[in-house]
């Protein structure tokens, strides 16, 4: 999203602004969709733990010791926490997949 720092959770591009939205974010922002923020991921969405994170990690829904998997780690847990319906991913090798699954929600 635009003003909003962007730095898919790489310290390289701390302090970047992008100068405009993804098709997706645009998209979903022409059908009224309310932007809760952002989450966390592992960098350039190059994972499969959301563990090793420039940027502060986030609890597990699971319980303690449970594993959100990763590259969209983030995305899940907020999901598996209730905190959102649905929230966006990428699934660069079961980047998706793998997080739903691991906390509860590959129904």
């Amino acid at each position: 999203m635009t003003n909003i720092e962007t730095t898919c959770a790489s310290q390289i591009l701390k302090g970047f602004i992008a100068p405009y939205d993804a098709t997706v974010i645009r998209r979903m922002k022409e059908s009224g969709f309310v932007n809760l923020g952002r989450l966390n991921m592992d960098e350039f969405a190059m994972g499969s733990s959301t563990e090793e994170l420039f940027l502060p990690g986030h609890e597990e829904p699971v319980g303690p010791g449970a594993h959100s998997g990763g590259s969209s780690g983030g995305s899940a847990a907020a999901v598996a926490a209730g905190l959102c319906v649905a929230a966006l991913g990428t699934d660069t090798g079961g980047s998706i997949r793998q997080p739903a699954g691991l906390c509860g929600q590959s129904d």
